[in-house]
C-alpha cells in the first residue's frame, strides 16, 4: 500500500514538472517572438527615415498643365507652357492700354520738366520772403509773374508780392498787383480782407498826401513859419473824420517839428508815437531808420535796439536800416568802430543788390574812427561810384567825403569835393573845415551837431 502511494506521488510529481517545463517553454517562445517582432519594426522605421532624408525633393507641378516644372523651382510653369505663352501674341486692348500708360508718363514728365524752372523761382521767392528779405522776394515774384499767363499763378504769391511792394514803399504797385492778379471770388473770402480792403488805405494815403501838401506848401527850410498854426492844421486833419492815414499825419508832424528845430528828445517821442500807431509797420519804410538814428544820437541804445529788431522782422533789407543802428556805436562816449564794421558787413551780406550801398558810408565812418583814412576814402568812393549814377547822394554824404579827405590831409580829393559842392552853391560844412584846419578832432566832427556833419 505504501509502495503504491509512493509511486503514485512520484508519478504525479513528474507529471507536474513536465507541465511546468512546457509552460515555461511556451512563455520563452512567446517572449522571443515579441522581441523579434519589435526588432523588425525598429529596423523598418530606421530604413523609412533614411529613405526620407535621402530622397530628392519632388518638383512642383506646372500650374497650367499639371506636369512637373522642369526649368526652375521658382517658375510655376513648365518649359512647354512657358514657350507657348511667350509665343502667343498680346491682345489689342492690352497693347492700347500699355501705349496709353507710356504716353501719359511721357506727358507728365514733359510738363513737369517745363514747369520746373517756374517752381524753382517761386520756391526761391518764398524763401526770401520768409527770411524777411523783401527786396529780393519782390524781384523774384515779379520774375515769376512775368512768365505767367492769366490765371496761371499762385494766390499766395500774389499776396506776398503785394505785401512786399507795400512794405518796400511801393503802395501803388501793391494795389496794381491785387487788381491784376486777384480774382473777384478770392477777394470775397474772409481771410483775404486785407487785400480786398487794400484800395482803402491806398486812397487814404493819396488823400493824406494831398492835404499835407497843402499844409507844407508855404514852408521852406530857410524861412521862419508859425509852427503852432501848422501843427494845429495837422491835428485838425486827424480829428476831421476825413479819409486820411493817421500814421502819415503823425509822421509829418515829426517833419514839422524838425523844420521848427525842435530838440531830438521831442522828435524821438513823436517818431515813437508814429510807430506805435502803425501796428502792421505798413509805413515802416518811411520812419523806422529815422527813429533808430534819433535814438542813437540821444544814446538811447535800448529804444534803438527795440525798433531795429522789430524792423528786421518785417523787412531786413530796408535801405539804411543797419547803417542807422550802427550809429548807436558811433555816438557812444567811446565809439565802437569794430561793432560798426560788423554791422556794415552784416548789411552788405543781406543788402538788395539794386539798392544804394549805404553800408559803404558805415565802413567809411568806422575807418575814420579807427584812424584808417585811406580805407575810409576808398569806402566812400565806392559809395559815390553807385550814387552818382542814380543821383541819390545827399549833402551829408558829400560832407562825409570831404571829411575823409580832410582827415587824410588829401588836398587833391578835398578840392575835388569842394568844386563839386560849389556846383550846387554849397561848401564843406564848418565842422569839416575845422577838421581840415586842425582845430577839431574827427570824433568830435562825427558826434557833434546832433550827429550831422553838414
Amino acid at each position: 500500500m505504501d509502495d503504491f502511494e509512493t509511486q503514485k506521488k512520484q508519478a504525479d510529481g513528474e507529471t507536474s514538472s513536465d507541465a511546468l517545463r512546457e509552460e515555461l517553454e511556451d512563455l520563452r517562445a512567446l517572449f522571443q517572438r515579441e522581441l523579434d517582432r519589435a526588432g523588425a519594426e525598429g529596423e523598418d522605421l530606421t530604413q523609412t527615415d533614411d529613405s526620407t532624408e535621402e530622397a530628392p525633393e519632388k518638383a512642383e507641378r506646372c500650374v497650367r498643365c499639371g506636369k512637373d516644372a522642369q526649368d526652375s523651382p521658382d517658375d510655376p510653369y513648365c518649359a512647354a507652357c512657358r514657350e507657348e505663352m511667350l509665343a502667343r501674341p498680346a491682345r489689342l486692348p492690352a497693347v492700347l492700354c500699355t501705349v496709353f500708360v507710356f504716353l501719359l508718363a511721357g506727358a507728365s514728365l514733359f510738363f513737369c520738366t517745363r514747369a520746373l524752372p517756374d517752381y524753382s523761382m517761386l520756391l526761391s521767392a518764398d524763401a526770401a520772403y520768409q527770411a524777411h528779405k523783401l527786396a529780393d522776394a519782390q524781384a523774384q515774384y515779379k520774375d515769376y509773374f512775368s512768365n505767367r499767363t492769366q490765371k496761371e499763378y499762385s494766390l499766395t504769391a500774389v499776396k506776398r508780392l503785394a505785401d512786399c511792394s507795400w512794405r518796400c514803399g511801393e503802395p501803388k504797385n501793391a494795389q496794381t498787383q491785387v487788381d491784376l492778379f486777384f480774382p473777384e471770388w478770392a477777394l470775397r473770402l474772409p481771410w483775404n480782407a486785407r487785400y480786398r480792403n487794400m484800395p482803402a488805405p491806398f486812397h487814404a494815403m493819396e488823400n493824406t498826401m494831398t492835404k499835407i501838401g497843402a499844409v507844407f506848401q508855404d514852408i521852406s527850410v530857410d524861412t521862419d513859419f508859425d509852427y503852432e498854426a501848422k501843427d494845429a492844421q495837422l491835428q485838425a486833419l486827424l480829428e476831421s473824420g476825413d479819409d486820411v492815414s493817421p500814421v502819415l499825419v503823425e509822421y509829418y508832424r515829426y517833419w514839422l517839428m524838425r523844420l521848427a528845430d525842435k530838440p531830438n528828445d521831442a522828435l524821438l517821442t513823436q517818431l515813437i508815437a508814429t510807430a506805435e500807431l502803425d501796428t502792421e509797420q505798413d509805413y515802416g519804410w518811411a520812419y523806422l531808420t529815422t527813429l533808430i538814428e534819433t535814438a542813437a544820437v540821444l544814446r538811447d541804445a535800448e529804444t534803438a535796439e527795440h525798433w531795429f529788431e522789430a524792423a528786421k522782422k518785417v523787412n531786413a533789407q530796408q535801405p539804411g536800416l543797419y547803417a542807422a543802428y550802427a550809429k548807436v556805436y558811433r555816438y557812444r562816449e567811446t565809439p565802437d568802430a569794430d561793432a560798426m564794421l560788423k554791422l556794415a558787413q552784416e548789411e552788405e551780406a543781406n543788402a538788395d543788390a539794386q539798392a544804394l550801398p549805404v553800408y559803404r558810408l558805415t565802413y567809411a565812418v568806422a575807418y575814420l574812427l579807427k584812424g584808417d583814412t585811406k580805407s575810409a576814402i576808398t569806402a566812400v568812393e565806392d559809395y559815390f561810384a553807385v550814387a552818382m549814377q542814380t543821383q541819390q547822394f545827399t549833402l551829408e554824404d558829400c560832407n562825409l567825403y570831404a571829411l575823409c579827405a580832410a582827415a587824410a590831409q588829401d588836398s587833391e580829393t578835398y578840392t575835388q569835393v569842394e568844386d563839386f559842392l560849389s556846383q550846387y552853391g554849397k561848401t564843406p560844412s564848418p565842422l569839416v573845415q575845422q577838421v581840415r584846419a586842425g582845430t577839431l578832432t574827427v570824433q568830435a566832427a562825427l558826434q557833434d551837431n546832433g550827429g550831422e556833419i553838414a
